[in-house]
């Protein structure tokens, strides 16, 4: 796995492993963010000594419904600056 890296202001990516699922490998990445001092961490992976030093941000999010057998949950920092 590869350690954290800086996605936007208070939000942080790494890699997972790939998974394999009906056929088809896709990649599985962790997301890690901090919103009114909690700690949020999607699809979390192996922690490293080097994964750290989070801050304050805010979380919205959407729940896609794809198909009968897949669903996906979209998240949206407001304070996202790119």
């Amino acid at each position: 796995m590869n350690a954290l890296q800086t996605f936007a202001r208070d939000i942080w990516i790494a890699d997972g492993p790939m998974v394999r699922s009906w056929g088809t490998s896709f990649p599985t990445p962790m997301s890690v963010v901090l919103s009114d001092g909690s700690l949020w961490v999607n699809s979390p992976v192996a922690a490293t000594r080097d994964q750290g030093a989070w801050k304050a941000a805010e979380i919205d999010q959407l729940l896609f419904r794809g198909s009968i057998v897949l669903s996906e949950t979209e998240f949206f920092h407001s304070k996202l600056r790119i």
